[in-house]
């Protein structure tokens, strides 16, 4: 008997020991998965609202358009951004535009949106926007002229052929995988060599007491067309701003209220960058100038040069970077392997922001060069403030920018600074590694989602660690990327940077999508095993970032017979080393 209870003690014990193993495997898969999905959420970046957390808390937002009542500046939370209370203007029925009066009057008329008119503005344009996602879905290219709407197909990477899309729907009812050759078709780049690169911008002209303008833009992706403004100006202060336009052939003035929308990066710095919207009714076309005004009576107005959008099909590129403005001292030798590394991976042109005082130095005669290859588009910034009274540099306006200037000139854009590099872990170029970014976007997102942002996560290469290996000094020692091969083993998901599709994008923030154009374009979060950030920098502790724990990673050693050899041709060709 005795025997036979510890048989059964035994084996009640064996039971109770697989189900603590069971209930301990079960709890940490779905603590991995928690924190795998808030991994990915670029939309509560601890990065970039430590200090806002509390206060963000206590806000309420109201999801309602204020229409013309919202006239402040406010202060957007990525951590509410689905809750945002900005929307695009409403669209305008030509209609009520129309003079009742056709006899003209000496005194232009100015025709001001009316509060009871509202709701059935809101009507119409919820009926055109079903409208024109019903016709997306087909794959039909909506492209808009200042005389008529005409739909027409245009071949573009991002739509499919409607045969083609017949395709698919009936092999997914079938059960049948799309095949290879498909999604080699899917994927098909067709570039225009006939478009230009707008220049035009305005350096932050103070146009008004305490607000400097950058650049505007005609923005013609939603059923509304939009004049996009990117201003610099005081936090907290109170403005009113309306846009003036006018028919060549009529006196009469149509008048927009402008909506302030504020950059997610202000972190309660003084001054804060804002892109700033006012409609376009239909029949006005693809405008080139605008009047601004702070006075609602047309008080002296600011006239406005606007960069228009790309008619012809897209696109030039099929990848490009846009690079943060420079500061401080620049090493000629690192922007050089930047430049030069950036195309080896892929990049056909670059867009830099700086301001030098002085033409004659270094980096500027490097940006000149690269200029004259037709590699590099260089713009100008000249802030106007304290670099404490902005958040790093104005960063944000530049972001916004060079987005707007990519919108139909560059599929897709990566945006990162110059001690950064978007690696692939199993190709050697972008090109190489976008088939498998579709693809993880695909498992990621659902049928009605598309992605707009390829997330990359980081890790820190510090010239500062050491593992006791002898130090190799030889011809490749000049080049950081090949020299420093130490790495943290922790992968950061808080510091990503991205590639994007500007088409897709209303704001980017420095580290995260910030709003999408469209609530179903999705930021996609890309495993450390497919790419990774490389960051040549001194490692920083925040974030869960653990700086002891150091790998070797001799990745880039791939590209240093070429890239030191393209790094030392540029260098001799400016002058800057001996032909050796």
């Amino acid at each position: 008997m005795a025997v036979g209870g510890r048989k059964l003690l035994r084996m009640l014990a064996m039971i109770m020991f697989g189900y603590f193993l069971v209930t301990v495997y079960f709890y940490t898969e779905v603590f991995d998965k928690v924190r795998e999905v808030r991994g990915t959420d670029d939309y509560s970046s601890d990065l970039d609202y430590v200090d806002e957390k509390i206060e963000a808390k206590r806000t309420k937002v109201d999801r309602k358009l204020k229409g013309q009542s919202d006239n402040i500046f406010i202060e957007y939370n990525e951590q509410l951004y689905q809750k945002s209370n900005f929307q695009e203007a409403p669209n305008v029925n030509i209609e009520d535009l129309k003079v009742e009066n056709s006899q003209k009057s000496e005194t232009p008329k100015v025709r001001v949106f009316e509060e009871s008119d509202f709701d059935k503005k809101i009507r119409e344009s919820a009926k055109r926007l079903e409208e024109r996602m019903r016709l997306k879905k087909l794959g039909i290219y909506v492209n808009k002229t200042s005389d008529f709407t005409k739909r027409q197909l245009i071949k573009m990477s991002t739509m499919e052929r409607p045969a083609n899309l017949s395709k698919k729907r009936s092999e997914e009812r079938s059960g049948k995988k799309t095949d290879k050759k498909h999604a080699e078709k899917e994927a098909e780049f067709w570039r225009n060599p006939n478009i230009t690169i707008a220049t035009e911008n305005y350096n932050f002209r103070q146009i008004f007491s305490g607000i400097y303008l950058y650049s505007a833009f005609f923005d013609s992706r939603e059923e509304t067309n939009v004049l996009r403004f990117i201003l610099i100006g005081r936090t907290k202060n109170f403005v009113n701003l309306w846009c003036l336009l006018r028919r060549n052939d009529s006196s009469e003035v149509f008048s927009s209220e402008v909506q302030f929308y504020s950059t997610c990066e202000s972190h309660m710095k003084d001054n804060s960058v804002y892109l700033c919207s006012c409609e376009v009714p239909v029949d006005f076309g693809r405008v080139l100038r605008v009047n601004l005004t702070d006075n609602e009576n047309q008080g002296n107005p600011v006239s406005v040069d606007v960069v228009s959008d790309i008619q012809e099909p897209p696109f030039k590129f099929k990848l490009a970077t846009c690079v943060p403005p420079l500061f401080g001292n620049i090493n000629i030798l690192r922007l050089t392997e930047f430049i030069e590394l950036s195309k080896m991976l892929g990049t056909e042109h670059l867009y830099f922001y700086y301001n030098s005082k002085e033409s004659e130095n270094d980096i500027h005669q490097l940006l000149e060069y690269y200029s004259g290859l037709g590699l590099v588009t260089v713009f100008p910034w000249n802030l106007t403030m304290e670099s404490h009274e902005i958040w790093y540099h104005g960063q944000s306006a530049a972001i916004w920018d060079c987005l707007f200037r990519n919108i139909r000139v560059s599929e897709l854009v990566s945006f990162n600074d110059i001690d950064e590099f978007i690696v692939p872990k199993k190709t050697s170029t972008w090109d190489a590694m976008l088939p498998s970014l579709h693809e993880i976007a695909r498992e990621a997102l659902s049928e009605k989602e598309e992605v707009a942002v390829f997330s990359f996560q980081s890790v820190f290469f510090d010239s500062n660690f050491r593992n006791g290996d002898p130090s190799v000094v030889d011809e490749f020692s000049q080049l950081l990327t090949v020299n420093v091969t130490l790495r943290t083993s922790t992968v950061s998901r808080v510091r990503t940077k991205m590639i994007v599709y500007p088409l897709k994008v209303f704001e980017l923030g420095i580290h995260h999508l910030s709003k999408p154009l469209d609530e179903h374009f999705k930021s996609v979060l890309i495993p450390e095993d497919v790419a990774l950030i490389h960051h040549y920098r001194t490692c920083d502790w925040n974030y869960g970032m653990n700086c002891d724990r150091i790998v070797k990673d001799d990745s880039m050693h791939k590209y240093k017979r070429k890239l030191l050899k393209r790094v030392r041709t540029t260098l001799h060709k400016i002058n800057r080393i001996g032909a050796g």
